[in-house]
């Protein structure tokens, strides 16, 4: 059995259902995404992308889920900002990801306007 399977059958054994599916989610993910490099642009599907002039933002989490290419929102309305993520170049502190996927139990991606990698090649 291995680790993640076996922490896994621990947080089953002490949390409800609906924790264990989230956090399964978030190990498996860590611990796949990794390696994840998308098909189109051969990039990881890990790492935020911009495209269009930074008006198009790909979500890491959708793109992992996706599995095989980066996921794109429109930025920012898809995205929001905060200070605390603000950088050099990006002074408006975009958040990483898209707004359906920060709540504690994201809705399945790919969510409503998704343009998948391939489409802007």
């Amino acid at each position: 059995m291995g680790c993640v399977t076996s922490f896994l059958i621990l947080v089953h054994v002490l949390s409800p259902l609906s924790e264990v599916l989230g956090v399964f989610s978030e190990i498996y993910i860590g611990n796949q995404g990794d390696n994840m490099i998308c098909k189109i642009c051969g990039k990881p599907l890990k790492q935020a992308q911009w495209k269009n002039n930074n008006t198009l933002k790909s979500c890491p989490h959708c793109s992992l889920e996706n599995g095989e290419q980066h996921v794109y929102y429109a930025y920012p309305d898809r995205f929001g900002e905060t200070p605390k993520r603000a950088t050099p170049k990006h002074p408006e502190g975009p958040q990483s990801h898209c707004t359906e996927c920060r709540p504690k139990h994201p809705a399945p991606s790919p969510h409503e306007g998704a343009i998948y990698c391939e489409e802007l090649k």
